[in-house]
């Protein structure tokens, strides 16, 4: 059975999520489920009493050769193991993607096996790459200039500086910065700012 999820079931999908992306975790499922989880945005197919399958819809402003359009972002497309292969998350996608159809003109979904979702008819946009520095990798440098302060607002126009040449992006404000800073304090990570 496809439904939203109720609240008291945060816990139960929290655990699917570290079940099936620790892999890639580093704190970030932690501050997800602290800070941004809404049970409203979250599909489960609940199956002999246990949700087995879960996704979440959440909601974007992706600006469009110029113009400022609502989008969802899936994220957590999770089926537990000893599901996986018998159609539960096909269900979840078409529930979804039918809601997504009557709501916003735009859908995207982050994807660790992008292949699997071809067949809903999502194509490959982009693909992200991490690098891990150690800071035995930087030559010293003298500090000035050198800030671990984010100044939101000028974070906001070099992201807007850099998007100028592109007609499709998702809108960044002060708020996703203040929330990255936070991500990363909880995944133990800083933003450094070269002025």
């Amino acid at each position: 059975m496809i439904r939203n999820a109720l609240e008291n079931e945060k816990s139960a999908i929290y655990r699917i999520w570290k079940e099936m992306f620790s892999f890639d975790d580093q704190g970030y499922t932690d501050y997800y489920f602290a800070e941004l989880y809404r049970a409203k945005d979250t599909l489960v197919y609940v199956k002999d009493d246990k949700i087995v399958s879960t996704l979440q819809k959440r909601g974007h402003v992706m600006m469009l050769h110029d113009k400022p359009i609502a989008c969802y972002m899936l994220v957590g497309v999770a089926t537990l193991p000893g599901y996986q292969k018998q159609g539960y998350m096909k269900e979840l996608m078409n529930a979804v993607l039918d809601e997504a159809s009557h709501q916003c003109l735009v859908t995207c979904l982050q994807a660790y096996n992008p292949e699997l979702y071809t067949p809903f008819g999502f194509e490959m946009l982009y693909s992200r790459k991490k690098y891990q520095f150690h800071r035995d990798d930087f030559p010293k440098y003298k500090t000035m200039g050198i800030s671990q302060n984010m100044n939101y607002k000028d974070m906001v126009s070099l992201y807007r500086k850099f998007c100028s040449s592109f007609n499709g992006y998702m809108v960044r404000d002060e708020r996703y910065y203040k929330r990255l800073e936070k991500q990363l304090e909880m995944e133990h990570g800083y933003v450094y700012t070269y002025y």
